[in-house]
């Protein structure tokens, strides 16, 4: 029971420095690895569910060519076409979004080669990383977050524990959809 309290104070810090970056940002892009599988997708749905709490502008990165085939089928028979055009944006017009207080997030991926974009972590000053695979080498160093909890059975579930123990009042609002994904 001890353990289990502490590890609730050490997510819910986790949560609100989150929150408290997404808040301090102009906007937000969120990207997963270059072949995004449903974890990096529905977490990317999640982070974006803070976000909008956090009333910030945000955008997905994804390439669907480059997305895992089930993913990108579940993506396009959930999503209308305009909504996919509300929530992505590609990788080459992502760079037109970065601003100089942007908040990059890379989600299920901390190897900068391995992200959708990598070119838009070179060219961001404020980076967050969060990831449940071992951190290997080549790890995106310069960063403002950096959460790599290989404990964890997938980047969703870090993401679902922020929204659940964020401090956020009223509480995050997570569309049925993307609790579907997640």
């Amino acid at each position: 029971q001890s353990v289990q309290k502490t590890n609730r104070v050490k997510i819910r810090s986790l949560a609100d420095s989150v929150l408290s970056l997404i808040r301090n940002s102009s906007n937000v892009l969120i990207m997963g690895d270059s072949m995004m599988d449903m974890d990096a997708f529905g977490a990317c749905l999640g982070l974006k569910a803070i976000c909008d709490r956090a009333e910030r502008e945000v955008k997905i990165v994804a390439d669907l060519k480059l997305t895992e085939r089930k993913t990108r089928s579940a993506i396009i028979s959930s999503f209308s076409k305009n909504e996919i055009q509300d929530l992505i944006v590609e990788p080459k017009d992502a760079e037109a979004l970065i601003k100089q207080n942007t908040l990059l997030v890379v989600l299920d991926c901390h190897i900068s080669t391995m992200a959708m974009a990598p070119e838009l972590i070179e060219g961001s000053m404020r980076t967050m990383v969060i990831d449940h695979h071992r951190k290997g080498k080549d790890y995106i160093e310069s960063t403002v977050f950096s959460h790599i909890d290989s404990s964890a059975s997938s980047t969703c579930e870090i993401v679902s524990e922020l929204i659940k123990y964020c401090s956020a009042n009223p509480g995050i609002d997570l569309p049925p959809l993307y609790a579907t994904f997640m």
